[in-house]
């Protein structure tokens, strides 16, 4: 509720918003602000593709956009077929590391940025590379991966870019999803972003609802703490939103996206929960009885050093929306 308030304010601000939702709760308000909605799903004829390549940065600290879009999805693959739980080995990141710049020579795309105008490859592209790619460990990536370039998720990451972010609030709803999908649409959209923002710099926002998804995937957050250390830089602002502080808390990437962030709020906390927050936040006394009778709409806000209480109102029109 937050979100939306300071969304519909932001937007009259001159603020671009993209919002990550995962149970279809900014629908309604992206309608009445003629902003985008963007529904992925397995059958969804809206696609992003992962391969797509951001300019070239002209920063002079900054790596080629080749390189750079490859650790993605690098970042990206290991969420698709690494083991429940576990992680890619380093003998078979290193052949991903390698086909996917043979996926990339493939389809005319090198290090020079002047290939970058050509059109990018497809995951099915890589899954040909790594099925006649030599040794049991890239048969096995190839198996792995099949699923997501053959059959029913194969619209969803296998097929040219479709959509154009050219609203000034753009929804990405991933509800139709299942579970174990999502945290790699979020990594997916986040990415394709990420390449957006650098195309042209001003004041946009970026909301990812549900932010423990993707935290609890090492490469997963390791994209978001490497956002939320680089986005300023480029007019993004990161929006994180989870039910449980500790998600965050426990992670170190989760740590490393609290420490970046600005701006802080807090809502009513479970007495179970409370001591590693009143911790982690250096809480009085007063503030931890706070949060733990805190009524709705009510938090603490943490600005630079300054905690205050405050109150989340909106007017009647946008309590409607």
């Amino acid at each position: 509720y937050a979100c939306k308030v300071e969304a519909l304010r932001a937007l009259m601000r001159g603020v671009e918003y993209y919002i990550i939702d995962p149970e279809d709760e900014y629908g309604r308000i992206c309608e009445n602000v003629g902003g985008q909605y963007i529904r992925l799903s397995a059958s969804s004829a809206q696609h992003l593709n992962p391969f797509d390549l951001p300019p070239a940065d002209k920063d002079a600290d900054a790596r080629d956009p080749l390189a750079e879009n490859v650790a993605s999805l690098l970042g990206l693959l290991e969420l698709m077929l690494a083991p429940a739980g576990g992680s890619l080995d380093p003998h078979e990141r290193a052949i991903l590391d390698s086909v996917l710049y043979q996926t990339y020579a493939t389809a005319g795309i090198t290090a020079d940025v002047a290939s970058h105008d050509e059109p990018p490859p497809l995951l099915s592209d890589l899954h040909a590379l790594l099925t006649w790619t030599p040794g049991e460990a890239a048969v096995s990536l190839a198996t792995r991966l099949r699923r997501y370039v053959e059959g029913s998720l194969a619209g969803l990451f296998n097929s040219p870019t479709n959509v154009a972010l050219d609203r000034r609030l753009v929804v990405f709803n991933i509800q139709a999803l299942e579970p174990e999908l999502r945290p790699l649409a979020i990594h997916l959209i986040a990415g394709f972003v990420w390449g957006q923002v650098r195309r042209s710099r001003r004041p946009r926002l970026l909301i990812i609802d549900e932010a423990w998804s993707l935290i609890q995937y090492r490469e997963g957050g390791a994209f978001l703490a490497s956002m939320a250390r680089r986005a300023r830089k480029y007019y993004l602002g990161l929006v994180t939103i989870t039910q449980d502080v500790a998600d965050f808390l426990n992670s170190e990437h989760g740590r490393t996206v609290l420490s970046n962030a600005a701006l802080k709020l807090l809502m009513k906390q479970d007495s179970s929960t409370i001591e590693p927050v009143v911790s982690a936040f250096g809480l009085s006394p007063e503030e931890r009885q706070f949060l733990l009778g805190a009524a709705k709409g009510e938090g603490l806000f943490f600005a630079r050093s300054s905690h205050l209480a405050l109150q989340v109102e909106a007017s009647p029109l946008e309590h409607r929306l």
